[in-house]
């Protein structure tokens, strides 16, 4: 005995074929607007996620701290309200950057301000730590920065015995002659590039 397979049951019709073919077109567009709806609903919420996520770095420099205190800063800032991880940082003096290998402070010296740094050093007696005084850096590339969180990549106090140096050194920072760059990345893969005299940061595929 042979069992027949069942027979799917007819669309209910009204009989009148325009009104068949209306009800049909009515279903159709309900279900592309549903789908279209559902997309756009996905699309939005993936934006909302990702601008939740937005690291935004901001390059400050400046000449005296809070509390007045002479010294040439050069910081980095995570305006944004996600991490900010750093691929790129540098230093740029006339557009060519700073090497970062040794002393810092004395290689942006001597990148910008040669001539006066030759005469400071003849009148430390080649004594470059006296002639700089201290400073302090901090690594930029290759690290996190939270948001609101910011980081010196650079101070170096006036003292008495480089205030001659150090105004130099502050001019090409005013100028412009002196500016920061540097790439980073979300926890999305989506790179931006900041420079200190540029805004607002730009888009770029990668940092690599």
């Amino acid at each position: 005995m042979s069992i027949e397979p069942p027979e799917t049951p007819e669309p209910r019709r009204t009989g009148h074929r325009d009104w068949d073919l209306l009800a049909s077109f009515v279903a159709i567009t309900i279900s592309a607007a549903s789908l279209y709806t559902a997309y756009h609903t996905s699309h939005s919420m993936e934006r909302l996620v990702h601008a939740s996520s937005w690291p935004a770095l901001q390059l400050d420099t400046s000449n005296e701290t809070a509390e007045g205190e002479a010294t040439l800063t050069f910081d980095i800032h995570n305006t944004g309200v996600g991490p900010a991880q750093i691929h790129d940082f540098k230093i740029l003096v006339d557009g060519q950057p700073v090497s970062s290998q040794g002393w810092l402070i004395d290689n942006l010296t001597k990148s910008c301000c040669n001539e006066a740094r030759t005469e400071a050093l003849a009148a430390a007696s080649g004594n470059r730590q006296a002639m700089l005084g201290p400073d302090t850096t901090n690594p930029v590339a290759s690290r996190s920065l939270a948001p609101n969180e910011r980081i010196s990549a650079l101070r170096w106090p006036k003292t008495d015995s480089n205030a001659v140096l150090w105004r130099q050194v502050d001019l090409a920072r005013q100028s412009g002659r002196i500016q920061m760059h540097a790439c980073y990345c979300s926890v999305f893969d989506e790179c931006w590039t900041a420079n200190s005299h540029q805004f607002p940061q730009q888009p770029v595929p990668s940092c690599n």
